[in-house]
């Protein structure tokens, strides 16, 4: 499976490194590389954090938010890709499953993860 993850902290990323092995997949700290990696491969599977740069409880406005990756999914090459929103953030979580109009799930993280991908 090619999988890319959008999130930046490191303890996730760390579980995710360990959780996603066996697959090939990305890891995209911030919105603007997020946005270059979705324009550039095709992906089976995305997992979305909405609140990124180490903030919480972002406006989904804010040029460094999952909301910005998610909003260009589906008109990109990736628009039949498996999107996971694991943001804790219900307020940009719910934007974010808006702009993918139902293509999206929201499952806040925890080790559900590895079982997502198998």
């Amino acid at each position: 499976m090619k999988i890319l993850v959008v999130e930046d902290s490191e303890e996730r990323n760390s579980l995710f490194r360990e959780w996603l092995k066996g697959h090939d997949f990305m890891i995209a700290l911030d919105a603007p590389t997020g946005i270059r990696y979705l324009q550039a491969y095709e992906y089976d599977v995305i997992f979305l954090d909405h609140d990124l740069g180490d903030r919480s409880n972002v406006d989904s406005e804010d040029i460094n938010t999952g909301y910005q990756v998610a909003k260009l999914i589906p008109n990109s090459i990736n628009k039949n890709a498996q999107v996971i929103i694991h943001s804790m953030n219900p307020i940009g979580s719910g934007n974010m499953l808006k702009v993918l109009n139902g293509k999206a799930v929201h499952r806040p993280f925890g080790p559900w993860i590895k079982s997502a991908v198998k």
